[in-house]
């Protein structure tokens, strides 16, 4: 099926390719009557292996959990504005002053809130609110606004987003169990070889016709892989071969000046 030689110079990418192919091969096989089920599986979980070693370590703070977080606490703080907005056009002249200053206060203190990553815009609603509360007629006129509610969610929708960020950022400084792409090979060469001599053994002993026929179907696929890799193998070698002669002419022509 496959030489020594020849896995040893295929890229984990054709080793990978490989395994998965074999193992369709002997999915389609008939498991029962072959009694192919282990050899099946071993190839297939040392598929899954090396898949996972050539897997590339991605892990992004943009969770779908903190995207709709912090979508929230976008609307929360723009239906406060929105309140508010509404409140100046109230014929209360109590209410208009009250939404006057509360609106004012929010764009002294609270301009381009929304600008900056999760935890910087995290800080600045944070500070936002407690300048609010902090300030007596802000906070008064927030109460004859009877808006603390939507100050509430503000609030609420920030906290929430802060606790998932602190989360996500614990998790990413969790180091990440990586398998070896060496161990995953390891792993697709034995899988290979035992179900090579398994099938060679009933090719010879055994008067069903089925496994000189997955024998063959599963050695073609070994001829393909094979004579790519010989390709690139014969090619390197020239290239190689090249080089040599080129250095050697240069060595030559120095010598002789």
């Amino acid at each position: 099926m496959i030489q020594t030689q020849i896995f040893n110079r295929m890229r984990n990418d054709e080793v990978n390719n490989f395994a998965e192919s074999l193992s369709t091969i002997l999915k389609g096989a008939d498991f029962e009557k072959m009694d192919l089920t282990s050899f099946e599986t071993e190839v297939s979980n040392a598929h899954t292996l090396m898949s996972k070693a050539m897997a590339p370590v991605r892990r992004s703070i943009n969770t779908p959990d903190i995207i709709a977080a912090s979508e929230d606490r976008g609307e929360a703080y723009l239906s406060l504005n929105a309140y508010i907005g509404a409140c100046l056009k109230r014929k209360n002249d109590e209410w208009r002053r009250a939404a006057y200053k509360v609106n004012s206060f929010i764009d002294a203190h609270g301009n381009g809130v929304l600008a900056g990553g999760y935890s910087r815009v995290s800080n600045k609603i944070t500070l936002l609110i407690d300048r609010m509360r902090t300030d007596t007629e802000c906070w008064a006129a927030v109460g004859t606004l009877m808006a603390e509610a939507w100050v509430a969610e503000l609030e609420l929708a920030n906290n929430k987003l802060k606790a998932l960020f602190l989360e996500r950022i614990a998790e990413m400084r969790t180091p990440v169990e990586k398998v070896d792409s060496e161990e995953g090979r390891e792993a697709i060469f034995t899988a290979i070889k035992r179900l090579e001599r398994y099938l060679l053994f009933n090719t010879e002993f055994s008067e069903d016709r089925s496994f000189k026929e997955l024998y063959s179907v599963a050695d073609k696929l070994a001829k393909t892989i094979s004579t790519t890799v010989r390709h690139r193998w014969d090619s390197t070698d020239d290239t190689a071969t090249n080089t040599e002669l080129v250095e050697n002419d240069t060595a030559l022509v120095n010598s002789s000046v």
